[in-house]
């Protein structure tokens, strides 16, 4: 088999947790740690994940997308929202396809790459390096700053990496939707589209607002 053929073989696809695949990097035992997933479905190179809850916290061993694959997320609503927490101890490397109608946080505090041929087609992403609580989750990361205390969306949990969006990656949403990104350094050099939307992109050390 030539080494184009292997690597080909071993496309890959971001592995959930579970059966103590995260523990070793301080994470959950379990893949849905909130609301309803079925088990990931994959069929060649595409993985399909089906939310069945408004909401949902998914928990990841390894988040990394290759070029020629494709993770699908299929949520009730364009207002679902699946928060991904990723436990890798490197960058998560997208380089093929991301779909979701809905809203997908992807949260890992050494870093995404969003590599040239990236093809991200959502109604909102949300990628951060800063951490979001399960409670600012649950009330909502524009509604923690309303509250009798109000209190950041997104907290640093220690050293950080960045965020890289490379010439050629491109991050787009339907009609309204919003893409903001979180770290300490952003380097956009990609394509975002948010029609009618919003884009934001923050970089903080320690603390976002919303």
């Amino acid at each position: 088999m030539s080494a184009f053929a292997a690597t080909a073989a071993r496309a890959e696809l971001p592995v959930p947790c579970g059966g103590g695949a995260c523990t070793a990097n301080g994470g959950p035992a379990v893949w849905v740690s909130s609301g309803r997933v079925q088990d990931p479905a994959v069929v060649g190179n595409t993985m399909n994940i089906t939310q069945e809850s408004d909401k949902a916290i998914l928990n990841w061993a390894s988040f990394n997308v290759d070029a020629g694959t494709s993770i699908n997320f299929a949520q009730p609503t364009n207002a679902s929202v699946a928060l991904n927490r990723i436990y890798q101890s490197d960058p998560s490397r997208i380089f093929g396809a991301v779909h979701a109608n809905g809203q997908i946080y992807l949260v890992n505090q050494n870093g995404i790459l969003f590599g040239a041929g990236t093809k991200v087609d959502v109604h909102g992403l949300v990628a951060s390096t800063l951490d979001v609580s399960d409670g600012a989750f649950e009330t909502g990361i524009a509604q923690v700053i309303k509250q009798s205390t109000p209190a950041p969306a997104f907290v640093s949990k220690g050293t950080m990496g960045a965020i890289n969006i490379e010439q050629g990656a491109v991050i787009q949403t339907d009609d309204g939707g919003q893409v903001m990104i979180f770290a300490p350094g952003i380097v956009n050099a990609g394509t975002i589209h948010t029609p009618q939307g919003q884009t934001i992109l923050a970089a903080s050390q320690d603390k976002v607002y919303l």
